[in-house]
């Protein structure tokens, strides 16, 4: 109680932290899908013509939460990977629309494909071949902060602390090259390079399938 005027004394309440990458709230979704499609032509005889089309994913639509999980579980060869691929755009849908965050993606009144991979990041099925075998390991992590503006010391920096994150010593990692890593070491480096742009929405294409279950388990209390 206040001892000068008798009334309860304010009360100071801090502001929430609100992300500035945030457009439109906590009830807006992360990601909304609808109608997504993509046919791949199946070309035979001698006019190599269309004969026949693979519908690989054939009018999807979903929705995400800012928050929440999803999974897209199916057999092998159901479109899992195709769906993934479609929402990072590393292929071209034939129909349907991809809104991120209330902003659809590659479009003149949306947000711009660079912006969307600044906060969307995706883990790959095969971690052997998603590296440049040409770049050394510290220098694929940093490439993305490279590209987004950071100085090649910062970057670097920042590439080293993900590894030590992931469980890979940065000095004894980081100059080595795709081919002399074990396919779970490649895979902590695809889940360093992933998360070094601090990504609002992670996509992973069976990213522990191929690993043993020590390391599956390792690699999934690295995600938690």
């Amino acid at each position: 109680m206040s001892k000068t005027s008798g009334k309860p004394a304010p009360r100071l309440t801090a502001a929430p932290t609100v992300d500035p990458r945030d457009v439109g709230g906590e009830a807006q979704p992360l990601l909304t899908v609808t109608n997504l499609k993509k046919h791949f032509p199946i070309r035979g005889g001698l006019l190599n013509r269309t004969v026949a089309r693979v519908r690989a994913v054939d009018g999807i639509s979903f929705s995400v939460m800012k928050g929440e999980t999803l999974g897209i579980v199916g057999e092998s060869g159901c479109g899992k990977s195709t769906v993934a691929r479609l929402l990072m755009q590393l292929l071209p849908s034939d129909e349907g629309e991809v809104i991120f965050d209330g902003e659809p993606i590659s479009s003149f009144r949306g947000i711009s494909l660079k912006d969307f991979r600044r906060n969307a990041q995706m883990i790959f099925q095969d971690s052997y071949s998603s590296l440049n075998p040409r770049l050394p390991i510290e220098a694929s992590i940093a490439y993305g902060p490279r590209v987004h503006g950071a100085s090649k010391a910062d970057a670097l920096k920042t590439a080293h602390e993900l590894l030590a994150r992931v469980g890979l010593k940065p000095e004894l990692f980081g100059p080595r090259y795709p081919h002399e890593l074990s396919g779970g070491m490649r895979q902590r480096v695809g889940l360093a390079r992933a998360l070094v742009m601090d990504p609002k929405i992670l996509l992973m294409d069976e990213p522990f399938a191929a690993l043993d279950e020590i390391t599956r388990f390792k690699l999934n209390n690295d995600l938690m």
